[in-house]
C-alpha cells in the first residue's frame, strides 16, 4: 500500500511539473518595443529612393527601382573569397539588418552562411553599403513609418571566380 501511494505521489508531481513546463512554454514572448522590428508591412523598405510620403505614389515601379540600385550595387562591390574560389564553392548567403525609421542600418548580421568565407564575403559588402550613408525609405505598416527586419540574399556563384570582383 505504501509503494502505491509513493508511486501515485511521483505520477502526480511528474504530471504538475509537466503542465507547469508547458504553461510556461506557450506564454508569449515579452518583446522590448525599442527592439522590436515588424517583418511584415504594408509598404516594404526601399533602397536609394526619394522618401516620398505614404502611401507612395507609385510604390510598384519605386520598388522595381530600388531593387535594381541594391542590386547592382552588389554586385559592384561584391568579391569571391580566395578559399571559395580554391574550393569552386558556392551559394547564398543571407545578411539580415533592421532598416530604422530614419532610413538607416543597424544590427547586421549573417544569418546564412554557405561556407568558404562567403558569409563574411556577404557581411563586407552590405556593410560597405550601410557606411556609404544613401538612406532607405523606411517600411511603413498601417500608415506608420516602422523598425523593418530585413533579409538580404546574396548570391555567389562559381563562374564568378575569374576575377577578384564578383
Amino acid at each position: 500500500m505504501l509503494v502505491l501511494r509513493s508511486l501515485l505521489s511521483l505520477v502526480g508531481g511528474a504530471y504538475l511539473l509537466g503542465q507547469f513546463v508547458k504553461q510556461r512554454s506557450h506564454r508569449p514572448p515579452r518583446l522590448d518595443p525599442g527592439e522590436y522590428a515588424h517583418k511584415i508591412a504594408d509598404e516594404m523598405p526601399l533602397y536609394g529612393v526619394e522618401p516620398v510620403a505614404y502611401p507612395h505614389p507609385d510604390y510598384r515601379a519605386a520598388r522595381q527601382e530600388a531593387d535594381a540600385k541594391l542590386t547592382a550595387f552588389i554586385d559592384a562591390h561584391k568579391s569571391y573569397p580566395p578559399a571559395a574560389r580554391k574550393a569552386k564553392s558556392s551559394g547564398t548567403a543571407v545578411i539580415t539588418f533592421h532598416v530604422e525609421t530614419d532610413g538607416t542600418m543597424k544590427a547586421l548580421r549573417v544569418t546564412r552562411d554557405p561556407g568558404h568565407r562567403l558569409g563574411a564575403a556577404a557581411l563586407q559588402v552590405v556593410s560597405r553599403l550601410a557606411a556609404q550613408g544613401e538612406r532607405w525609405r523606411p517600411a511603413y505598416r498601417d500608415g506608420v513609418a516602422v523598425r523593418f527586419h530585413f533579409n538580404l540574399p546574396v548570391k555567389f556563384g562559381v563562374e564568378q571566380s575569374g576575377g577578384g570582383k564578383a
